[in-house]
């Protein structure tokens, strides 16, 4: 039984709708544990809906707010220890801040103890005129006990949408225990005119370091990631993460793209060109190119999620992913599978060409792309002057602006998971063949 999308982002939409009429402080001027911790609520709410109804049994190791099926049937205690979930110092860095520490320098910057290439790139270019501070602090409010009072009010009015019942108790505290995990005696101390530099804001730690540091006044720049703008996506993640607990925000693209609601206070946008994307693009034109015995195509997927799962518009069962790719390779085309760097120990059914190379490699040597996810891959496929056959089974939601582009980019084929797949397929390569026509790329533009 094909589980239904439809009903797994109606639920989630409800409960973002829930939480986001709890939140306090909208300008970060208070540490609010309901903005604060608004991704985990909704991983947690929306993972237990998920695994809940469905007919699958999610076996995975639980990694709390990730759930599993055992968890779901029968709510057991989790205990959680003080401070165990804050991120621990890396030795590198430690060795770095020993070695600047007789360097006299006037400014510091801190950062998260796990970081992007991007932030790497920057300490070592200025590692001789910042002083870089690893920075790994829980959350510290003087009232948190009210504080957690409107968290567990909150946390029973979502097991209640949930229809948990007997259980809610245990499923409320388990929530507060992970919260009190995250607890600090004392507050944050910093010099004055240091700022925070980090990447995404969905990583909680990185989130508790931005309230604090925004808590006092503090600057907080926040770099996109993905070689794509965030704002492509209209998904409440992108409100209540990405664009969250930051003075600045600095994303790829060039232009802003209008975002349907404002959920919190927005930080200022500032825009990059990715290094990767300008070596790639060729211009706007792409030539058509039939897929037949003798095109040389690439299938890019995302990867399978196993039971680290939530709503909405993330992602479909790894069953019926499965079973969508099974069908997709089948069709004899000469098609090279992509695998995921975290994926392959998910895949269950036979490939016949497995691409391992790096995917900036491997671009001029293919024909033709094959995506149905959108993601940092799909900025580089979109980049090249090459034809997309874009299969849509429905698990992102862009921006009505981006979408004319979108599809004047890629030859798009909605796919209907209640009807028979094989024929979908067939059908799709039928008419990208039939139509022969070049697609334009204002996308990457």
């Amino acid at each position: 039984m094909v589980e239904s999308r439809d009903a797994i982002d109606r639920k989630s939409l409800e409960i973002y709708s829930i939480i986001s009429e709890n939140i306090r402080y909208r300008d970060y001027s208070h540490i609010d544990l309901v903005a604060l911790f608004f991704h985990e609520i909704m991983v947690y709410s929306t993972n237990f809906h998920i695994i809940n109804s469905s007919s699958i049994e999610y076996q995975q190791e639980m990694k709390f707010p990730f759930l599993n099926s055992r968890y779901c049937r029968d709510i057991y205690r989790v205990e959680f220890k003080r401070g165990s979930k804050l991120s621990k110092p890396k030795s590198l860095y430690n060795i770095m801040e020993a070695i600047q520490s007789i360097i006299p320098l006037d400014r510091s910057i801190y950062i998260s103890p796990s970081n992007s290439k991007d932030i790497k790139d920057f300490i070592v270019r200025n590692i001789f005129k910042y002083r870089f501070r690893q920075l790994s602090h829980g959350v510290y409010l003087p009232n948190w006990g009210d504080e957690v009072g409107r968290l567990r009010s909150l946390l029973y009015s979502i097991g209640e949408t949930l229809n948990i019942g007997e259980g809610l108790d245990i499923f409320v505290d388990n929530f507060i225990g992970y919260v009190e995990s995250f607890r600090e005696d004392r507050e944050i101390d910093t010099p004055e005119n240091s700022y925070l530099l980090i990447d995404s804001n969905l990583t909680i730690q990185n989130r508790i370091n931005s309230a604090s540091f925004l808590q006092r006044g503090s600057r907080v720049i926040s770099l996109g990631h993905g070689e794509h703008n965030i704002q492509i996506f209209d998904e409440p993640i992108v409100e209540y993460g990405e664009l969250t607990y930051a003075t600045d925000y600095i994303t790829y693209g060039s232009r802003e793209i209008p975002l349907s609601s404002r959920l919190f206070k927005r930080p200022d946008i500032y825009y990059r060109d990715s290094t990767i994307i300008s070596n790639i693009f060729k211009g706007a034109e792409v030539k058509f190119k039939p897929i037949d015995g003798r095109s040389r195509v690439l299938y890019v997927p995302t990867s399978f999620s196993g039971n680290m799962r939530y709503g909405p518009y993330r992602d479909i069962s790894d069953r019926d992913y499965a079973f969508w790719q099974r069908r997709l390779l089948a069709k004899g085309y000469n098609i090279s599978y992509k695998g995921h760097p975290n994926g392959r120990e998910y895949i269950n059914f036979k490939i016949d060409s497995f691409e391992e190379r790096p995917l900036v490699d491997i671009l001029d040597d293919y024909d033709i792309f094959i995506l149905d996810y959108i993601s940092t891959a799909s900025a580089l496929l979109f980049a090249t002057d090459k034809p997309i056959i874009f299969f849509d089974i429905a698990v992102r939601n862009l921006n009505s602006v981006v979408k004319s582009h979108f599809y004047d980019r890629v030859f798009r084929h909605k796919i209907d998971f209640k009807i028979d797949i094989s024929s979908q397929i067939e059908s799709a390569f039928r008419s990208y063949n039939r139509g022969r026509r070049g697609y334009i790329n204002r996308y990457t533009e």
